[in-house]
């Protein structure tokens, strides 16, 4: 495995098995990631893939068969170009800002024959040229058989899809593309050349949606981020002609919320009581006058390392705060858990996961924050503010001490509220892969994690807690008291075909753990659900509202929630049988 690296040029995969994660990788050569053909079992997940924007035609983010998720794509030709093989996996990915040299024909995603069980799933592609495609399928090289494109959104290109099968390569056959977020196309959504593609639940509000995001924060394909906190929901959120490139951004004296986006921005907030938000790269902020709010929502937002972290260039005590509380400050326990501030200086890690340490380095003239999400001891990321401070909590949004512990989004200080039993009380824990999985607990309390793939969990005896993760799941807790544990939105799905299924959910026996998830991505903070206890009741515009219903008819009960106040579910999940919920059946 290699992993957390920052690596400048072309990394070769010539061996089974490989793992990179968690890189930052930066190479104007024809392939930044380049899988030697016949290589089995690479995986390339949580990276940041830079092909600089001046490398030739043709040039490529990753090359080759795979494993490829969550990872933020920009500055080449075609995003990913998939090599020949069986069973490679698309899923989460960011694909952006296409640029090469020379004449460029350019594809977010490009399968070009020779492939078969493929799946494509969940990922964000936008090609802001007219041609040719975010997502490309011929047979230029081979055949290709049984290709699912499920739950993306995909916008741009002369046509935002194509599925061409004019080439001397072999049949397509097998091509399903369904319950996709289209658009954009310069000629239209779907060119279907010679084939005959499953093109069905698509929806054609794909730009409508990148739109959206652009006004509002970087998509959520890449590795999951929360939309920007707004500290007064009475101020409007602004771009201020941010793009997922380097800008250069500058509020002025009103309260400003200014989104850099991807890209390594430098941004002033001028006057006002500005939210700052940096996003993805590396990014220098810079307050200016009033009470200032800089805003993290990752730790792949920050930084871990001198030239990558961002810096703060004029923090100002008792004024300006640091905000985290959109962060899961423990990644091994279920919910999401507040930040536990080390209040000496140049203090020790503990091996506790969720701890924030700092350090001030006179002959630097800086200080330095970083955190420990894992409890390995060892930073995840970590901050730079100009200037030597003597940090306090109190600088913080989202962290408390030892002995004054802080719920996430409220500076205040309070008890924590009881969650879901830390998962380190399960024995142990059982893992899946990023594909489809059959996971089988015993009579012990377990920890059962899906990843990502769509996964068969079965809990056994025992008080399990279920994670099914990315891909539809289906979910079984078995004997005992049970715990179905939510991350996030994107994990759930929104229709029968995508959602995750609980077939043996026991009431005022089991729990459905949707703490994690922020219920109003329009304001600041991680907000709790709002449980609406009549069967089958309307949303009524307000987000964070949890409904649900029963289907007789189908022998099962829908669960749906409205994180955005659209009255339209952005999630739901679909229990086995007909179940009258009540509020005390969830953690939310």
């Amino acid at each position: 495995m290699i992993s957390g690296l920052d690596i400048r040029g072309t990394v070769y995969i010539g061996a089974d098995n490989v793992t990179i994660e968690n890189c930052k990788i930066t190479s104007n050569s024809f392939s930044v990631v380049q899988i030697k053909a016949g290589v089995s079992g690479a995986v390339v997940q949580d990276c940041t893939i830079d092909g600089v924007g001046t490398n030739n035609e043709g040039s490529s983010g990753i090359t080759g068969a795979g494993t490829f998720l969550r990872n933020n794509i920009y500055n080449v030709e075609n995003g990913l170009n998939i090599g020949q093989g069986k069973g490679t996996v698309i899923e989460g990915n960011y694909i952006h800002d296409l640029k090469a040299s020379g004449s460029p024909h350019y594809d977010g995603i490009q399968i070009d024959g020779g492939q078969t069980d493929t799946i494509v799933r969940h990922n964000t592609v936008i090609n802001d040229h007219t041609q040719t495609a975010a997502l490309m399928i011929d047979n230029y090289f081979g055949p290709v058989t049984n290709i699912l494109v499920t739950d993306n959104l995909l916008v741009g290109g002369g046509y935002t899809i194509y599925s061409d099968g004019q080439f001397n390569g072999g049949k397509m056959t097998g091509i399903t593309i369904t319950n996709n977020h289209v658009g954009g196309g310069y000629w239209g959504d779907l060119n279907a050349n010679s084939t005959s593609p499953t093109y069905t639940g698509n929806v054609r509000d794909g730009l409508a949606l990148v739109e959206t995001l652009n006004g509002a924060g970087t998509p959520e394909a890449v590795p999951p981020q929360v939309t920007p906190p707004v500290t007064d929901p009475g101020t409007p959120p602004s771009s201020n002609g941010a793009t997922e490139g380097a800008d250069r951004l500058t509020g002025d004296a009103k309260d400003n919320v200014i989104d850099g986006k991807g890209g390594n921005d430098t941004i002033n907030g001028g006057a006002g009581n500005d939210t700052i938000i940096g996003g993805l790269g590396y990014d220098i902020l810079t307050g200016g006058a009033g009470k200032d709010t800089f805003v993290f929502r990752s730790a792949a937002e920050i930084g871990d390392r001198p030239g990558a972290r961002d810096v703060i260039t004029d923090f100002t005590q008792g004024e300006d705060k640091i905000d985290l509380s959109a962060m899961d400050a423990n990644t091994k326990l279920a919910g999401h858990q507040a930040f536990t501030f080390i209040e000496a200086n140049n203090g020790s890690f503990t091996k506790t996961a969720g701890e924030i340490a700092w350090r001030t380095d006179a002959a630097n003239n800086r200080t330095i924050v970083q955190g420990d999400l894992d409890g390995d001891g060892k930073h995840d990321f970590e901050l730079e503010l100009t200037g030597t401070i003597a940090l306090k909590a109190s600088d913080f949004i989202g962290v408390g001490t030892a002995s004054q512990p802080s719920q996430p989004g409220n500076g205040g200080t309070v008890t924590p509220p009881t969650t879901t039993p830390p998962l380190e009380d399960a024995t142990k824990t059982l893992s899946g892969t990023a594909k489809a999985d059959r996971i089988t607990g015993t009579s012990a309390n377990e920890f059962l994690d899906g990843k990502a793939g769509d996964d068969t969990l079965n809990g056994g005896g025992g008080n399990d807690v279920i994670y099914g993760g990315m891909g539809r799941d289906v979910m079984t807790g078995g004997a005992g008291a049970d715990t179905f544990l939510f991350k996030s939105v994107a994990e759930m799905g929104t229709t029968a075909r995508t959602r995750d299924v609980i077939t043996d959910f026991k009431p005022g026996q089991d729990k459905i753990d949707l703490s994690a998830i922020d219920a109003n991505t329009r304001v600041s903070g991680d907000q709790a659900f709002t449980f609406l206890s009549g069967d089958n009741q309307s949303f009524s515009h307000k987000a964070g509202e949890l409904a649900w219903r029963i289907e007789a008819g189908q022998n099962r009960t829908i669960i749906q929630g409205d994180v955005n106040g659209d009255g339209i579910h952005d999630f739901e999940i679909e229990l086995t049988g007909q179940i009258h919920l009540g509020q005390g059946d969830f953690i939310l």
